[in-house]
């Protein structure tokens, strides 16, 4: 049975592909002079309209943050800039105790890691196309030589004592 997701053909016929007419084809691309008037007109009104107001937004933060450093009493602003930092100190040591109380209401006295069950002898037996006998010898041994053939199946093995 072949998988489905693996077949695939390469279409060598562009007449099979589904394909709408307009792609490569630059007869249907009309009136060029249009859409590059249009596309220049934006970029006139971005750099005339947009640019301006950014500058002026960011000539406006600066102009803030200057007034905040120079016109600014430097104990007022050391004893604010302490205050930010108890607050954020104060804010991060809350959260975690929340999120440690959390874990422990959940985790608490739930044992929730499991020792996975060992595979049945049989089961691990018929895998490797092997008797039960022969996965009890290999379980014993010490040093072991596994040989595989070509298509990764187990031809022999050698028990080294």
């Amino acid at each position: 049975m072949s998988n489905p997701v693996l077949d695939y053909q390469i279409i060598e016929d562009e007449s099979k592909l589904d394909l709408p007419a307009y792609i490569d084809n630059p007869d249907y691309v009309k009136n060029k002079t249009a859409g590059y008037l249009l596309q220049l007109i934006g970029w006139i009104l971005f750099i005339l309209i947009i640019f301006p107001l950014i500058t002026l937004f960011l000539w406006y933060f600066e102009f803030t943050i200057v007034k905040k450093y120079i016109f600014n009493d430097t104990m007022y602003a050391q004893l604010h800039g302490l205050m930010y930092i108890g607050i954020g100190i104060l804010i991060f040591s809350l959260l975690l105790i929340i999120w440690a109380s959390y874990n422990w209401v959940r985790f608490n006295h739930k044992e929730r890691r499991h020792k996975s069950q060992n595979t049945p002898i049989e089961e691990f037996a018929q895998d490797f196309s092997l008797t039960q006998n022969d996965v009890l010898k290999l379980q014993q041994g010490s040093n072991i030589i596994l040989h595989y053939d070509d298509d990764g199946l187990l031809e022999q093995y050698n028990i080294m004592k």
